[in-house]
């Protein structure tokens, strides 16, 4: 389920009974020019 608002996006689902989650912002960019995201189990 991808939830958003302003320049924060969430993207939120569950395998075998746990709860995860990418945090990603815009403008938040690696030396090649790619997006970071941040991961959660």
């Amino acid at each position: 389920m991808p939830l958003g608002g302003g320049d924060v996006g969430l993207n939120v689902w569950v395998e075998n009974n746990e709860i995860l989650f990418y945090i990603g912002q815009s403008g938040t960019l690696d030396e090649n020019n790619q997006m970071l995201k941040t991961w959660k189990s």
